[in-house]
């Protein structure tokens, strides 16, 4: 009760609620729309990044043919996922840690990619001293 007018506002019945309701839901829609660009636009980094970081790992050239253009190359991208990592971790619409995890995960793979050619590379000199044996047995 309005102690001036002694009149009882309910606020429920204003005319101008529904504008603001409209109001609301348009920029809701707008900030909805907004979140999902966003989040579209860092999975296309996470796995532009990652995608570079893992064919990183597989190149097969020496360290000592890289030069310092490809040393730099490789100190920019590591730079680059550190900083969307970080990016991703201050980010108070992502998961706490959400950064990291994925930075981890991305190493993970590299391992087990390191380890399977690791294994292939071990598999083929024992091969090579296997038929060197028998080469040398004749």
């Amino acid at each position: 009760m309005n102690n001036a007018t002694g009149v009882k506002l309910d606020p429920n019945k204003s005319r101008y609620k529904t504008r603001e309701n409209k109001k609301t839901q348009v920029d809701f829609e707008k900030e909805v729309s907004e979140f999902q660009k966003s989040e579209l636009e860092l999975q296309k980094k996470a796995a532009e990044l990652s995608g570079h970081f893992l064919k990183m790992v597989q190149d097969k050239t020496v360290p000592e043919n890289k030069g310092i253009i490809g040393a730099d190359v490789e100190k920019g991208l590591i730079q680059s996922i550190a900083r969307f990592a970080l990016t991703l971790n201050n980010d108070e619409t992502h998961d706490e840690g959400l950064g990291s995890v994925g930075a981890i995960i991305v190493l993970f793979n590299s391992v087990l990619m390191l380890r399977d050619r690791i294994n292939e590379l071990s598999h083929e000199i024992h091969l090579l001293r296997k038929d060197k044996e028998s080469s040398g047995k004749e």
